[in-house]
């Protein structure tokens, strides 16, 4: 004898069902975090260009680890004294080709950027164009930059 499933049939319309129904409420909460990441983003250059190091202390999550263009490893802490210190000083910061992706369900986001930087570090010219990404995770409701890394771009790589 012959079994015919039926569940087949209603399983597929209950997904579409839960897909219908909830891709608008995902991809509100999806907007909703390009919005906020764009605007630590601003926050962010706002601060660099301040040197304002209160703010970037509340924007860098206590774990943050950075990787300069030299490949120095750099913590929150030693981040935070180069700003108290004067030892980085940005006078210029500009951004393009900004592409923000969301992961983890919300929970985390990758900023890839071009940055135009005119500064100094430790009395060293930096100025120049780097691609860098960095990394945004929310902890307890509260989002927080957890890694960064920056790397000249050769003006001689194809575009």
């Amino acid at each position: 004898m012959k079994r015919i499933s039926r569940s087949a049939g209603g399983g597929t319309g209950l997904l579409v069902f839960v897909l219908l129904c909830c891709a608008p409420a995902f991809a509100a909460s999806h907007r909703d975090v390009l919005k906020v990441i764009e605007q630590l983003e601003a926050q962010w250059r706002t601060a660099q260009l301040n040197n304002d190091w209160a703010t970037m202390d509340k924007l860098l999550d206590d774990e943050y680890t950075g990787i300069s263009t030299t490949g120095q490893i750099q913590t929150k802490e030693q981040a935070i004294a180069a700003r108290k210190a004067h030892t980085l000083v940005l006078t210029r910061l500009t951004f393009s080709d900004v592409k923000v992706h969301v992961h983890s369900g919300g929970n985390a986001a990758v900023v890839t950027s071009i940055a135009d930087v005119v500064g100094s570090n430790g009395g060293e010219n930096i100025s120049g164009r780097y691609r860098y990404m960095r990394v945004y995770e929310k902890k307890l409701g509260k989002w927080r930059i957890v890694n960064f890394i920056a790397t000249p771009i050769n003006d001689r790589m194809p575009k």
